[in-house]
């Protein structure tokens, strides 16, 4: 359930799409990458999309409206596979609808989407995983587990960095991207003072709506 969800939602996203712009005779813009090999496609698109994505993670964490939402994901006590699937599906909808767009505004092939969705899930996992391993050069083109566990920490400074998705490109065009090999991370979590997420998954969804006033993050 974990894996099959986000890409479910994922296909969802970009069939109700389709459907929405057929009544319009949308179909797609042209695809100017459309005379290049799929790989190619799909390395600059990735870039394209992360764009997008980078933005939309960053805001939120850094607007409240959107932090209710997508704190639930922060609210794991420990970094592990299984927080690639631990999401506010409104939070997920929104911000993979916004890391999508490019590619269905395109009609970019299906081979390409393929791609993405594969990318997406495989370091999905691997981002989370609980693993020691060093990535060495990889830090400057991947959002690895080696970055990634730092912006799971309950320490808000360094919580705020590493928002890549499958690359890190724009954290280290917009100054968020962090690298500390030797650095002693403490607990992980929300900051101190935020509300504990309910482990439920009703109560997860139900976090958002809650009359508690979210401002721990933000203070």
């Amino acid at each position: 359930t974990l894996i099959l969800f986000p890409i479910v939602l994922k296909l969802a996203q970009l069939t109700a799409a389709a459907i929405a712009l057929r009544p319009f005779g949308f179909s797609g813009f042209t695809n100017p990458l459309a005379s290049w090999g799929i790989w190619p496609q799909f390395l600059v698109w990735l870039v394209v999309a992360e764009f997008g994505f980078y933005w939309f993670h960053r805001y939120s964490h850094e607007i409240p409206a959107l932090w209710a939402f997508h704190r639930v994901h922060h609210g794991a006590k420990r970094v592990y596979f299984a927080n690639a699937g631990r999401f506010h599906p409104i939070d997920l909808w929104l911000v993979m609808t916004v890391y999508f767009f490019p590619l269905y505004l395109f009609a970019l092939p299906a081979e390409v989407m393929v791609l993405f969705l594969a990318a997406n899930v495989i370091t999905g996992l691997l981002e989370h995983a609980n693993v020691d391993f060093a990535a060495g050069p990889f830090n400057y083109v991947f959002n690895t587990a080696e970055l990634h566990r730092w912006h799971h920490s309950t320490v808000l400074t360094e919580a705020n960095q590493n928002y890549g998705k499958v690359l890190c490109v724009w954290d280290l065009v917009f100054g968020s991207w962090s690298h500390r090999p030797d650095g002693e991370m403490g607990e992980v979590g929300l900051t101190a003072g935020e509300p504990a997420i309910p482990p439920t998954i009703r109560g997860q969804w139900g976090v958002p709506f809650r009359s508690v006033a979210d401002k721990g993050a933000f203070e």
